[in-house]
C-alpha cells in the first residue's frame, strides 16, 4: 500500500475552491493500493469545521491529520511540489 499525503490549504483547496490536485486525489482514492491522507497545520480545535470543508468540496480521503508542526521551512526526503507531482502523472 502506498500512503500519499496532501496539504489542505493552498494545495487541495485554494480561495475556497477545489483545485486540480483534488481531482487527482479522487482518482488516486479509487485505487485500493493507495491510502490518502489530508494533513493541515490547522488547530485540532477546528477539526469538525475542517472535515466539513472537505465534505463541502467532495474531497475523497482516508485520514485527516491536524496540527502539522508549524515551521517556515520543511525538510523532507519525500517532499514534492504540486508542479512536480503533476509532471510525474504525464
Amino acid at each position: 500500500m502506498k500512503v500519499i499525503s496532501f496539504d489542505l490549504d493552498g494545495t487541495i483547496v485554494k480561495d475556497d475552491k477545489r483545485t486540480k490536485v483534488a481531482d487527482v486525489m479522487d482518482e488516486l482514492f479509487e485505487n485500493p493500493n493507495n491510502f490518502i491522507v489530508v494533513y493541515t497545520a490547522r488547530s485540532y480545535s477546528i477539526f469538525h469545521e475542517t472535515r466539513e470543508l472537505l465534505t463541502k468540496h467532495k474531497i475523497k480521503y482516508h485520514a485527516l491529520v491536524m496540527e502539522k508542526i508549524r515551521a517556515d521551512i520543511y525538510v523532507d526526503d519525500k517532499g514534492i511540489t504540486d508542479n512536480d507531482f503533476f509532471n510525474t502523472l504525464d
